[in-house]
């Protein structure tokens, strides 16, 4: 039995993805203290935001690149990002005090957001990642194409005779 194809994951995507790990860290120390009080009860939909967006972020990135690799170095992107923000700056502030939103949040966040890393990709998709990335390697740009950070590949135009180019 042949091993299935694996889709192709560059060190500058798993980097990539540990940058914006580390962006979503500090954004979310920030955001993460949004609260409101609606009567006598506080509501921490700071909190609440940034559980979502740490797991649709992960398992998006997961299932786009086919790989658990990028969601993984998002993750650990976070956890440096949090882990920083978690020390006490030298005059003595947080940005992630000590009181239960706090700890919801950077425990949630770290198991729901490893959990939608790690969580198996429907079968069969790794293959069609894999098979896309083949089609996008063997590729031949024609007119029309935009060439990777380049220009539009031009058009031939009718030939000498005013026929249409070859091909077409």
């Amino acid at each position: 039995m042949t091993p299935s194809p694996r889709p192709r994951v560059s060190a500058t995507s798993v980097v990539a993805m540990a940058v914006l790990g580390l962006i979503l860290g500090l954004v979310g120390a920030v955001v993460s203290a949004g609260r409101t009080t609606i009567g006598s009860v506080t509501v921490p939909w700071g909190v609440a935001l940034m559980l979502v967006a740490v797991v649709v972020l992960v398992r998006a990135i997961v299932w786009q690149s086919g790989s658990k690799a990028t969601g993984l170095a998002l993750m650990a992107g976070w956890l440096v990002a949090t882990g920083l923000v978690l020390e006490l700056a030298p005059g003595g502030d947080v940005l992630i005090p000590d009181v239960t939103r706090s700890w919801v949040y950077v425990v949630g966040c770290t198991v729901l957001g490893l959990g939608s890393a790690l969580w198996p990709l429907p079968r069969g998709l790794a293959e069609l990642v894999a098979e896309e990335q083949q089609a996008d390697a063997d590729h031949v740009p024609g007119p029309g194409d935009v060439l990777p950070g380049g220009p539009v590949v031009p058009d031939p135009g009718p030939g000498p005779s005013g026929d249409p180019a070859p091909g077409r």
